[in-house]
Order: structure tokens, then sequence, then C-alpha cells
């Protein structure tokens, strides 16, 4: 169901892959190595259907080593994730977005404002057609 990053698998519910042998806990996920060097993190069942991307895995395990000492700071974590090229690339994937989006806000404005003048093109024609009438009127009351 869930595909791990360090040469396990997943297996009912539990993803398993290759390390020492400890036990370990964190709040309601628990980490756990037996004999068979085979590490189990219990992942919560609404997470089951769920694939989780191999980086994200690889960081939650790291954060949930059994062994304190072996888990990164979180600074080691920010540096090593969030480095200066990773963060300009996500800006500039996030100004990309933005940009699409005042894109499709513009043209949406455009259609509107073309109705809208369309609309106005619409009036003025029958006011003039109006007028017309009323002085085509004016001239027969006039003529009689």
């Amino acid at each position: 169901k869930t595909s791990a990053g360090l040469g396990g698998g997943a297996i009912n519910g539990h993803v398993t892959g290759s390390r020492g042998s400890q036990t370990g806990s964190v709040g309601d996920q628990q980490v756990q190595e037996n004999s068979d060097h085979q590490e189990s993190l219990v992942i919560a069942p609404e997470l089951m259907n769920c694939t989780i991307h191999p980086e994200i895995l690889s960081v939650v395990r790291s954060l949930l080593h059994p062994v304190p000492e072996a888990r990164p700071t979180a600074e080691s974590l920010l540096k090593e994730k969030f480095t200066d090229s990773k963060l300009t690339k996500l800006n500039m994937s996030s100004l990309e977005k933005e940009n699409v989006q005042l894109k499709d806000t513009i043209l949406k404005q455009n259609l509107h404002i073309k109705n809208q003048e369309s609309e106005l093109q619409a009036k003025d024609d029958e006011i003039n057609r109006l007028k017309q009438l009323v002085q085509s009127l004016s001239q027969a009351n006039l003529n009689k």
C-alpha cells in the first residue's frame, strides 16, 4: 500500500526497511526493528491507501529513528531539504502558478468587459432607434 524508500516494502500498513535491531516509539507512531533487521513503521489508518513520496518517507524515518542521537536536528534537516537552489526553484514554481492564475483572471476580465461593451452598444443602438422614432412622431404631429 505504501512504498518504502530504504530497501523495504509495505506489508499490512507497515513500512519495512533494512536497519539494525532496536525498538522505540514517538507519539502514536511506533518504530520497531526485529532480529531480521527489518524496521517497521506503523502508518496511521487514514494514510493506509496513500502513496508516500520516498523523500518524505525518508525524512519521517530519520525523524522517528529509535536512537535519538541518530535523528537529524531541525537545522540540519532544513539545510538539507531547503537549499538555496531548491528554495529558488520552489519560489519560481510558486511565481509561475501565480502568473498563470493572473493571466486567467485577466482573460476572464477581458471577456467580461467585451460582454459589457456589447450590452452597451446594444443599448446605444436602441436609444438611437427610439430617438429616431420620437423625431418621426414629432414631425408627424407638427405636420398635422
